[in-house]
């Protein structure tokens, strides 16, 4: 199973940030980043998810 990745559009908050990552907790299987259509383990999606910023 993949899990898509979308690209925030706005800068989410940390709260935010641990829900996204709460759910990449319950997903079996890896992860698809949908816009490099790379896919990625959990521990890799988490860390996107965590450092990615939008640029202003």
């Amino acid at each position: 199973m993949a899990w898509p990745l979308a690209r925030p559009r706005q800068r989410d908050t940390p709260e935010q940030k641990q829900a996204l990552c709460n759910l990449i907790d319950l997903v079996d299987g890896e992860i698809l980043n949908e816009w490099s259509c790379e896919r990625m383990t959990k521990e890799a999606a988490k860390k996107y998810v965590l450092e990615y910023d939008t640029p202003d």
